[in-house]
């Protein structure tokens, strides 16, 4: 995902907070209480594939980045949007957003 926004003009901060976002799963694994208990199966089953929870040697580097809290923000933020029947703006409502966001981005360039 980090690629794909990359490619397409956005800016190196949301580039880096999208291609974390596993990474974040995998820390929150390690480090809160009850965090596995909640993920649901399909996730669990991704979680394997993806490494598993970090190690310590990992979660110390990941907490180190100057990004670390918006990684775990972000993360718990998909996590929320999960819910079923949680009433969510359309797609098109976050345009303008994107659009100003990439025309900063690509005049910071």
């Amino acid at each position: 995902g980090g690629d794909f926004l990359r490619a397409h003009g956005f800016s190196e901060r949301v580039c880096t907070l999208v291609a974390r976002h596993v990474d974040a799963k995998r820390y929150l694994s390690l480090r809160k209480a009850g965090y596995l208990e909640r993920l649901s199966e399909a996730s669990m089953g991704t979680l394997q594939h993806q490494g598993g929870p970090m190690n310590e040697a990992e979660a110390k580097r990941f907490e180190a980045h100057p990004f670390f809290q918006d990684f775990l923000k972000v993360r718990l933020w998909d996590e929320e949007g999960k819910q079923e029947n949680l009433a969510t703006p359309d797609l098109a409502s976050y345009q303008p957003m994107v659009l100003r966001h990439l025309e900063k981005a690509r005049g910071s360039k």
